[in-house]
């Protein structure tokens, strides 16, 4: 693996700079992208990564209002109970309430 990652970090880093930027990944990953095609995950990027920071903004908002409401007592945010109860959800497959491995 040691000898495998500088020369992968190479291929990815075609412009010499020490690092990858998203886009040089998005060519190397995918190189029959045009230029429009570059620029329209971009736009997506973008898009997604203002949708994100809002709602980070809004979910760390809410938390910290729970937070004060809890007092010294702790509990789980409203917004990580239904994430877990979702992933629960996802993966009880047999729909019986529990997880066997």
């Amino acid at each position: 693996m040691k000898s495998v990652v500088p020369s992968l970090f190479n291929f990815l880093d075609k412009k010499g700079k020490g690092f990858v930027t998203f886009e040089e990944l998005t060519q190397r990953i995918y190189p029959t992208l045009t230029s429009h095609n570059i620029a329209t995950i971009n736009k997506w990027v973008k898009t997604y990564s203002k949708t994100l920071q809002r709602d980070q903004k809004s979910r760390i908002s809410k938390e910290e209002k729970e937070d004060e409401n809890a007092g010294r007592k702790k509990i789980l945010p409203h917004s990580t109970i239904k994430r877990f109860k979702e992933l629960f959800e996802l993966h009880d497959e047999e729909k019986k309430g529990c997880k066997f491995y």
